[in-house]
């Protein structure tokens, strides 16, 4: 049985869903609409503002909640904590493979940097997002499920995992940058 750590927020109970990485987003969605509705100040103009002011609070915890739950690697994140995993500071080693993966795209982004090829650089965005989903789908195996331990090394597997992720969000949002120039030069 899987023994669970005390975090500050347990985004899961938060949103009535059970602590496991595969989630139903039609589902979350669903509850998300449903508890704004209910959290909504309108319909606490009325109530004293101790109560309205706790209501907005619920309701900032909500879309916490809901931002973090519907992003995966967000989510995993939040579950590797709510597990008892390493948080990104605590396991800085890589793989060998690992450290390849991001010895490569540093390469491809400093060669993208002079080039100001659009199409190239929309490629390189494509590439990454298949690798975000191939990371998404090496995670759906490794939390528990049913309360039931899986491999011993999970968590540091799992910390690997959204560490790459991590490093391909950044490279990501490096990409978009170079677009913005792009389009900014152009203009």
């Amino acid at each position: 049985m899987v023994k669970f750590m005390a975090a500050s927020v347990d985004y899961f109970a938060q949103m009535g869903f059970p602590r496991e990485y595969s989630i139903d987003l039609t589902a979350l969605e669903k509850r998300y609409i449903a508890l704004c509705q209910s959290l909504h100040p309108d319909r606490y103009g009325d109530c004293s503002s101790s109560f309205a002011s706790a209501s907005e609070e619920k309701a900032s915890l909500v879309n916490q909640a809901y931002n973090v739950l519907i992003d995966p690697v967000e989510r995993a994140e939040h579950l590797l904590h709510l597990f008892s995993g390493p948080a990104p500071s605590e396991s800085r080693t890589v793989s060998a493979d690992a450290l390849e993966f991001q010895l490569e795209w540093r390469e491809r982004l400093a060669e993208l940097g002079g080039r100001g090829d659009l199409g190239y650089i929309n490629s390189q965005l494509v590439i990454a997002d298949a690798e975000i989903v191939k990371l998404i789908s090496r995670l759906e195996g490794l939390f528990p499920k049913n309360g039931l331990e899986p491999d011993p090394d999970w968590r540091r597997d799992c910390r690997e995992i959204l560490n790459i992720a991590r490093f391909i969000k950044t490279i990501r949002a490096s990409l978009f940058t170079m677009i913005d120039r792009i389009d900014f030069q152009g203009a």
